[in-house]
């Protein structure tokens, strides 16, 4: 899921819905995850998305590191614990298992499952290049990349008036790596089950405790 490509995949259908609300300025905060500082999605949002979509204006703007935590970050724990507490009891290996899981934890809260088809393996990747004069520039270098009508802009801070016009263009390669779909991880406690190292690990280390408080 740690991959550009993925998010590409899940913000196209968030722009799907937010065309149909007729909405001509999107603003978008991420953090600096490698899977969103990236040449990648950049290209996405700044270039591709905007034209797609019909946004006349994409802000692209990335947190501070060391920013802390947020109550979406609070909400994802929630996540991992209702998927792990579902794992003590039952297989995991099926999307419906995962409704199931979230369900039965979030008793409070309604469901709403998105389901995405196979991702097809990608046979190129886009890249976006960023240039003041003949200075290249570098994704790290800023935190607020936006794309105006058809000029680019960046900056250090969001609704900076110190905003510098940039040039960009962009490159196409062959994807030559193999496409890493999720893997079927074996559990000893429950082989046909869909986990993650980190997850099984947490597992494991509850059956242990179980064991022994017995």
């Amino acid at each position: 899921s740690h991959d550009a490509f993925v998010v590409i995949q899940y913000l196209s259908i968030l722009f799907n819905y937010l065309s149909s609300m007729s909405s001509d300025s999107l603003s978008i905060w991420m953090d600096c995850g490698p899977h969103f500082r990236n040449y990648e999605l950049s290209h996405f949002l700044l270039i591709e998305a905007k034209e797609k979509f019909k946004f006349q204006s994409i802000s692209l703007n990335y947190f501070g590191e060391n920013h802390g935590k947020s109550c979406v970050d609070a909400h994802f724990s929630h996540v991992s614990k209702a998927i792990h507490q579902r794992m003590l009891s039952h297989h995991i290996d099926s999307i419906e298992q995962v409704i199931m899981a979230f369900e039965n934890y979030f008793v409070d809260e309604v469901v709403y499952p998105v389901y995405i088809d196979r991702i097809e393996p990608r046979k190129e990747i886009k890249r976006i290049a960023l240039k003041d004069g003949s200075k290249e520039i570098l994704i790290s270098s800023y935190y607020c990349y936006k794309s105006i009508n058809s000029q680019l802009y960046v900056s250090f801070l969001s609704n900076s008036p110190f905003a510098i016009p940039v040039h960009a263009t962009f490159s196409v390669h062959p994807d030559t790596r193999k496409v890493k779909f999720p893997p079927v991880s074996k559990s000893k406690y429950n082989p046909d089950s869909l986990v993650g190292k980190n997850q099984r690990r947490k597992l494991e280390r509850q059956k242990t405790l179980n064991f022994m408080s017995k």
